[in-house]
């Protein structure tokens, strides 16, 4: 299984776009100004059986506006590819180019109806912070963080969070 960053000019971003609809609308917006970045998981026969797509850049209001911060904004793996490690693979990918861009943290949500996504965030080290009153309510979903494991050695951070098994 190959991994790598798909450009748009590439032949294979119709069909990461074709997987991920809310991104592809994203990049349609004349107002998003959302800079997506795309990875592909690639079987020997060519085909794409995973991806990956994660928006780097600043946050643009607040006291962290200068901030520069990567919202992983999907992963997804073919189900008969699953428990692979295809999906660690993708999120490796997309934490390692957002480190190299300079982010200092990588975020994303989690819907509580899908716990083993959560769980599989949580085996690759992301801190989860619980969002909602229960897991009944409507809109519930986990915030999940990882921290650039260079701030984290540096004393940002200190801890589990953003350090992926090796």
């Amino acid at each position: 299984m190959k991994i790598r960053r798909v450009e748009p000019e590439d032949e294979l971003y119709p069909a990461l776009l074709k997987r991920f609809p809310s991104t592809a609308r994203y990049l349609a917006d004349p107002k998003d100004t959302g800079e997506y970045h795309f990875f592909a998981a690639i079987d020997p026969a060519g085909a794409v059986v995973g991806g990956a797509v994660i928006d780097i850049g600043g946050l643009g209001f607040g006291p962290l506006k200068d901030m520069t911060i990567g919202f992983l904004e999907n992963i997804e793996v073919d189900e008969a590819f699953r428990r692979q490690g295809i999906g660690t693979a993708l999120l490796r990918a997309a934490l390692d180019y957002a480190w190299q861009r300079g982010a200092q943290n990588v975020r994303w949500t989690s819907d509580w109806s899908n716990p083993a996504g959560v769980a599989f965030y949580e085996r690759c080290g992301a801190g989860v912070i619980p969002e909602g009153e229960s897991p009944d309510s409507v809109e519930t979903y986990y915030t999940l963080v990882v921290l650039n494991p260079k701030r984290v050695a540096t004393g940002y951070g200190r801890g589990r969070v953003g350090l992926l098994p090796a």
